[in-house]
């Protein structure tokens, strides 16, 4: 029995639409631990500022001239505000990681190129550990797509 053609084009709709629902794995057996921190840094304003710019809280901020750490003479140089998955996101799947960060970027997608416009340096850092020293985390084509789209760099900190 033939099927309409409208009837293809349905089930790869709902084929999509499942493989987005499953595509995590919480468990995702070969990392034993998983986050990315989003990084800004820059120099026209404080951390204070940028917050209340973006519209979003950092998990941890500096300010230039700040110490570093204990040391006596060391001042921090630049800037930094930093937005951190570690606790926000109990999964061992990169993906899930990276898609809490992205949905919170594209809706200030202006907001992040004026200021990168401006001087601002932003990336997304990475940390990966495996499980048993193999394997690694998996990006999905959607997902390049919107770091595209945000055209911010990614890397990746492996263990």
């Amino acid at each position: 029995m033939l099927m309409p053609i409208w009837w293809g084009f349905w089930v790869s709709k709902i084929i999509n639409f499942n493989v987005l629902i499953n595509m995590y794995n919480n468990q995702y057996e070969t990392c034993s631990e998983t986050y990315v921190t989003l990084r800004i840094y820059y120099q026209k304003i404080n951390s204070e500022q940028l917050t209340e710019y973006l519209g979003i809280n950092p998990t941890k901020f500096q300010n230039r001239g700040d110490k570093v750490g204990n040391a006596l003479s060391s001042k921090i140089e630049n800037n930094g505000w930093f937005l951190s998955t570690k606790e926000a996101i109990k999964s061992k799947d990169f993906r899930r990681h990276i898609d809490f960060l992205i949905s919170l970027l594209i809706p200030i997608k202006p907001k992040l190129n004026e200021i990168i416009s401006n001087g601002a340096k932003i990336d997304f850092c990475c940390y990966w550990k495996s499980n048993d020293g193999h394997g690694g985390p998996t990006i999905s084509a959607q997902q390049f797509s919107k770091l595209a789209e945000l055209g911010l760099d990614l890397w990746f900190d492996v263990y």
